[in-house]
């Protein structure tokens, strides 16, 4: 039977962290740039399917920060006390067996 490791060192947490962040400031340069584009263009073609990007641009970049920064690259911990009131607290036996 092989031993599967269900959890990513730190070293590779860092790295994910690291280019997530980095595509966030990228994203926020898209934003500006477009944002800028959308105020300079007179053509409406342009300035309809520019617009279309830069909103498209900041959903985008609400996700990356609201949703995957905070939920996939911050490693979660598990105290202590997590541990016990799980055990204990929200056990419907409360540790003894069969109640």
């Amino acid at each position: 039977m092989s031993e599967t490791q269900p959890f990513i060192s730190e070293e590779e947490l860092e790295i994910i962290k690291k280019g997530i962040r980095k595509h966030i400031e990228i994203e926020a340069e898209m934003i500006e740039f477009t944002r800028k584009l959308v105020k300079e263009t007179t053509d409406p073609w342009q300035k309809m399917i520019l617009a279309a990007i830069y909103e498209d641009e900041v959903k985008h970049h609400k996700v990356l920060v609201d949703d995957i920064e905070k939920n996939v690259a911050e490693a979660e911990t598990f105290t202590e006390e997590q541990l016990w009131d799980a055990v204990w607290r929200d056990s419907p036996w409360h540790g003894s067996p069969g109640g």
